[in-house]
């Protein structure tokens, strides 16, 4: 008959079976969507079978479809019985009238056995600015793409908001409250349980999704249990894959180039190129390299391009000259705003930077002293930075104007040179000290006191060191006298007796081993600051009291600070002198205890 094979069977079992062909046709073709035809309803129902099917994967929940004979049966109701294939099918429906055509189209109730989803709870795309990021679900456990995912273009993100992949979408966010609160330690769980009950009351509290999760969900669970939980108490990492965004970045073609669960690892990894791009489509009449000169009349804080997307332009310290970038959040280009601002400073007032270092009333004591650490031209130098940054750095960060940035200018000429005789004051006196102190550091006879002495000169190049006169503030160069003074009361005593001082350092040094550690581990900053200070001060203490210490300083008191801060050396105790004589330890580490057994060995004299 000139046709295909296929066609002469179906047209063969047709007649044969119309019957049969029939239910066949209504239920391996039109309810699986698979007929090949050309009426417009199957395309439009074919889509809603598919979106039936993406149901399922939001909802994670096999089943929610209807069964094949019940969407047959659908069919079968409004197609005659005469229509037992496609080209009956086409034939048919071209003849349709209009209405009757709409009646052959599904709606998602139609083909779903339980009411589907609130479209708001499982959305199609995220908005950032007016892009958007579509989302996609997937429900196949053990696979790679297993939950939500999210594409994103590489110059999206550093944009993307930190707290967007906290809470995921609000149809799954409650689950993962639940395997958030199941992640804390024992200790803390046992009292907001149970977690689900807890997850539903904190969302009723209309939590902001725009601010991180954990510390508002840590505060919830610390009110309604009754006991104090940090955001670190969480273990994100613990959770189901299914609960962790999955993050597609994309490059310009829309060609996946990494993929991972893991927001700060893919910025670690590709936040400089993703910087780029974003610079790329944001700077265009913004940016500008090499400025040395503030001749902006307005640094706008904020500039949106045509597609709604925001970026923040702010001066970046490069060297010798600025750069006028674009960032994509506020909090990026408010800590690079001040540096580039302060770069132009240096270079506005190159001479006045100059001529106040030259006048700098160094006595020759002083700059001898220094003249072994960096030199007097640098000391010099490092004072006018200071009284330089301790004058604008604070207003720098707010110069947006070319009015702005003259006003600054003006005030650091005001008042630069007075700043910097003011923080001259304290470094005399720190350096006069060290000038007295220094030279005693080496024992009278071979031998005697070494750990002590060894001690002494590690500390004082802790405290007078190369730029210290430029990075400490004015407070804090006022103790550094009375440290090195103390180091200098401690060398007398030394002198008359080496096993007491020992024994004194002693209890120091547990401590000094805890700073170390905190250093060397990339721990918080402020605190390796507040308990380095301490632990100076605990040296006044223990080796010359008669300086004066502030009120509270003790051995107890530092343990206290350290347990707070780092939970693992809660167990760090001051180490005391038996009567013997012999040193006895608690909570230091095995390599400390060999260090001290090395130092408790009598002073040769």
């Amino acid at each position: 008959f000139g046709l295909p094979l296929t066609e002469r069977r179906r047209v063969n079992f047709a007649s044969h079976d119309p019957v049969l062909a029939r239910e066949l046709f209504l239920r391996d073709g039109l309810a699986s969507g698979e007929v090949d035809a050309r009426a417009a309803f199957i395309a439009h129902n074919r889509a809603v079978l598919e979106a039936a099917v993406a149901e399922e994967s939001k909802r994670r929940r096999h089943g929610l479809l209807r069964e094949a004979d019940e969407l047959a049966q659908w069919y079968a109701h409004r197609i005659p019985e005469a229509v037992v294939d496609a080209v009956g099918l086409d034939a048919w429906h071209r003849k349709l009238d209009p209405e009757l055509r709409r009646g052959l189209l599904w709606s998602l109730g139609d083909v779903l056995a339980t009411p589907a989803s609130a479209r708001e709870e499982f959305p199609e795309y995220w908005l950032l600015g007016s892009q958007r990021l579509p989302l996609t679900y997937h429900f196949e456990p053990g696979s790679a793409d297993d939950g939500v995912s999210v594409d994103v273009p590489l110059a999206l993100l550093n944009a993307l908001p930190d707290a967007r992949a906290d809470w995921l979408v609000p149809g799954v966010i409650e689950e993962r409250l639940a395997e958030l609160i199941r992640s804390l330690p024992k200790s803390l769980r046992r009292h907001v349980v149970p977690a689900p009950d807890f997850a539903r009351a904190f969302l009723e509290t209309d939590p902001d999704e725009t601010q991180a999760l954990l510390p508002q969900l840590a505060a919830f669970l610390a009110a309604r249990g009754g006991v104090s939980i940090d955001a670190d108490a969480f273990d994100p990492e613990a959770l189901p894959v299914h609960l962790r965004l999955r993050i597609r970045l994309l490059d310009e073609h829309h060609a996946v180039i990494a993929e991972g669960r893991d927001l700060e690892a893919l910025r670690k990894e590709y936040g400089a190129r993703a910087q780029a791009a974003f610079a790329t489509v944001m700077a265009s009449g913004h940016a500008q390299a090499g400025v040395r000169r503030f001749e902006f009349e307005r640094i706008a804080e904020e500039i949106v391009s045509d597609s709604g997307l925001k970026a923040y332009p702010a001066l970046v310290d490069v060297g010798d000259a600025a750069d006028l970038r674009v960032f994509e959040t506020v909090a990026q280009a408010s800590t690079a705003h001040p540096g580039g601002v302060m770069r132009l400073l240096r270079i506005a007032l190159g001479d006045a930077l100059r001529r106040a270092a030259r006048q700098l009333p160094l006595t020759p004591k002083v700059a001898l002293a220094y003249t072994a650490i960096a030199g007097p031209e640098a000391l010099r130098a490092d004072l006018v930075e200071a009284a330089l940054r301790e004058i604008a750095w604070t207003a720098a960060g707010d110069v947006r104007t070319r009015r702005a940035f003259d006003a600054l200018v003006g005030g650091v000429q005001r008042d630069l040179f007075a700043r910097a005789v003011e923080r001259l004051a304290p470094v005399e006196a720190a350096l006069t000290a060290y000038a007295h102190v220094a030279p005693r550091l080496s024992p009278p006879v071979m031998g005697y006191g070494r750990a002590s002495f060894d001690d002494l000169k590690s500390q004082l190049r802790t405290l007078v060191r190369p730029g210290f006169a430029e990075t400490l503030p004015i407070a804090r160069l006022v103790a550094i006298a009375r440290y090195v003074r103390a180091m200098g009361v401690r060398v007398d005593r030394l002198l008359l007796d080496a096993r007491r001082d020992q024994d004194k350092m002693l209890r120091i040094l547990p401590f000094v081993e805890v700073l170390d550690a905190w250093r060397g581990g990339g721990f918080d900053a402020d605190a390796v600051e507040a308990l380095r200070w301490q632990i100076e001060e605990l040296r006044v203490a223990v080796f010359a009291p008669e300086l004066g210490v502030p009120d509270g300083v003790s051995e107890k008191r530092v343990t206290r600070f350290i347990a707070a801060n780092d939970p693992s050396r809660a167990e760090v105790v001051p180490v005391e002198a038996t009567a013997a004589g012999e040193p006895r330890t608690g909570g230091v580490s095995d390599a400390m205890q060999s260090r001290l057994a090395a130092l408790a060995k009598p002073s040769q004299r």
